[in-house]
């Protein structure tokens, strides 16, 4: 009897270990996926001010390349990306360009 009880123990401490390893193994899952998400962002904001500058590069050249045409060329949806942004357009040289739906606001 004795010794069936010996087995009995045995099995319930194997179980607690196993139990514990499971445990373990889960909680290391899930700090694994919570740092890959978290790499994921941390590399998503830090792309953000190059995504940002090559959009303000897209609209200067769109701004650029439309001078001295009348017809907008994309230069209002342009100069509206850039004054969203905050871009400082007050040097901006668009004489005899129709902007008259723009919106700056």
């Amino acid at each position: 009897m004795l010794a069936r009880i010996g087995m009995w123990v045995r099995t319930d401490e194997q179980t607690l270990r196993t139990q514990l390893i499971i445990n373990i193994l889960t909680l290391l899952g899930i700090m694994g996926s919570a740092a890959i998400w978290a790499y994921g962002i941390a590399s998503y904001n830090a792309d953000r001010q190059q995504r940002l500058d090559q959009a303000h590069l897209t609209a200067w050249q769109v701004i650029n390349s439309a001078q001295g045409q009348q017809a907008s060329g994309g230069r209002i949806e342009a100069l509206e990306i850039l004054s969203k942004d905050g871009v400082r357009l007050d040097r901006l040289d668009a004489r005899g360009a129709y902007l008259g739906s723009i919106n700056l606001a």
